[in-house]
């Protein structure tokens, strides 16, 4: 298991990334960073994480958060950003109990919404790990 959960931002060799599912995703400019919502004061240093890079960079605030990404549409519904889609999380005691914090929540946006909505997260959802 990792030393971080699959929403943990960290940072590494001055680089930031997303962690899931014991990979590291990075961000190509803080820019990109910030574009997408996301605070550096949820950036936790890593010095080194030991993580295997996932090959993919994040690129532009405009494409799909990344795996990993807890996001919400509007002020209803909180998804968790899978590599099949998104899980819709069917209220706040299921948010918590999968790890969720409420200041690592980003606003979505409409490319998040071009990928499959999954069935709706349980308790310990076995998906996040």
């Amino acid at each position: 298991t990792s030393a971080y959960p699959s929403w943990q931002l960290i940072s590494e060799g001055g680089t930031v990334y997303m962690v899931y599912k014991n990979t590291k995703t990075g961000f190509s400019s803080a820019s990109v960073f910030t574009g997408l919502g996301f605070k550096f004061g949820n950036v936790l240093p890593a010095g080194y994480s030991n993580l295997n890079n996932s090959g993919y960079i994040v690129n532009s605030a405009h494409s799909s958060h990344p795996w990993g990404t807890w996001i919400i549409n509007g002020a209803s519904t909180v998804y968790f950003v899978h590599e099949s889609g998104l899980i819709p999380v069917p209220d706040w005691g299921t948010f918590i109990a999968n790890g969720g914090q409420a200041s690592f929540i980003v606003s979505a946006n409409s490319a998040d919404f071009t990928l499959p909505i999954l069935t709706v997260m349980a308790n310990s959802d076995s998906r996040l790990k």
